[in-house]
This record gives structure tokens, sequence and C-alpha cells, in this order.
């Protein structure tokens, strides 16, 4: 049998390597290991914070559009009522833009106070609760004389999502019906 003898000349950049601990066929250093964990928390932990503000932004649009659905059908209850009973069935002391019997032009968006239109007749409740996809709504509901027949119907709905409180408020003007 045949010795084959291989001679291994050392290049200076070898030797350094070799003097450093480098070595080329070891694959990562536990340093490259560990820089790369920390890059990849960073990242995620940015990615997981757009993440979560979208989120809460996606809920609060969700809650703002269910809140125009919930007053625009219980403007729609109101004018499908005979005149008689476009009335509210009662006066709720606890409920905001009330000044007495009168809807506050300041916090209604009028440009005078008007009288509440309360009859035996009437059936829009001062206050309503609803909840939807876990958040709760309360539904106030008011009926005025606007005058030369008219009654407005206005409903402010408000939520309370992480400690803030939000509404939406939507009205509408309703004639009275006139025989010719």
């Amino acid at each position: 049998m045949a010795r084959i003898l291989l001679n291994v000349v050392e290049t200076p950049t070898d030797s350094c390597h070799m003097r450093y601990g480098f070595h080329d066929d070891e694959g990562f250093s536990l340093i490259d290991a560990a820089v790369a964990t920390v890059v990849a928390m960073i990242l995620v932990t940015a990615f997981g914070g757009m993440m979560g503000s979208t989120l809460r932004g996606s809920r609060t649009n969700a809650q703002a559009q269910e809140a125009t659905a919930i007053g625009t059908e219980r403007i729609e209850y109101a004018l499908s009522l005979t005149w008689e009973s476009i009335a509210m069935s009662g006066i709720d002391g606890d409920a905001p833009m009330l000044g007495g019997d009168q809807l506050l032009a300041a916090d209604a968006g009028l440009e005078a106070d008007e009288s509440l239109v309360e009859l035996p007749a009437g059936l829009i409740p001062p206050r309503v609760n609803e909840t939807v996809d876990t958040t709760s709504y309360t539904i106030w509901q008011y009926v005025t004389d606007a005058g030369d027949g008219l009654r407005r119907v206005v409903v402010l709905v408000t939520w309370v999502e992480g400690g803030m409180s939000s509404s939406h408020n939507t009205s509408v003007l309703v004639s009275e019906p006139v025989t010719r």
C-alpha cells in the first residue's frame, strides 16, 4: 500500500482564523445567533405594535359604523309611525342635552332650544340600551316641536371603549300630514 502524504501550507489568513477561533466550516457562532435573535425580537415587537394599533383602529371604526346604523334604524322606525305616535313615551331626567322639558340647542347643534313632545300615545322611549359584539350602546331618543307643523326626531348613540366615551348624533324633521 502506498501512503499519500498531504502537505498543508498554512497561509496568513488561515493562521489568523486558527488563532482567533474562526473556522469556516463550523456555522454560526454564539454571538451570531444572539445578534440574530435580538434583531428578530425587535422586528416582531415592531410588527406586533403595528398590528395592535391597526386592530384598535379597526374596532373603533366598526363601533362608529354600528352607532350610525343604530341611529339610522331608530330614525326609520320613527318615520314608520303615525303622526300621533311620533312622540316621546316619557322623559328621562338623566338624559344628556336636556334642560327641563327642552332639548338644548347648544348640545344638540340646533339654532334654538326646542320643547320636547311627550304624549300618552308616544311610541318613542327616551332611552334604550343595546349590546352589539360586546359593545354596550345607550340610545337616547328625543322628539321636539320644531314649529310650523314639524317635529324633530333626534337620536344620540353613546358608548365607552377603553375608558373613552364616544357618540353619534343624527336627526330628521317630520311634517304633520296635510289633507287637501
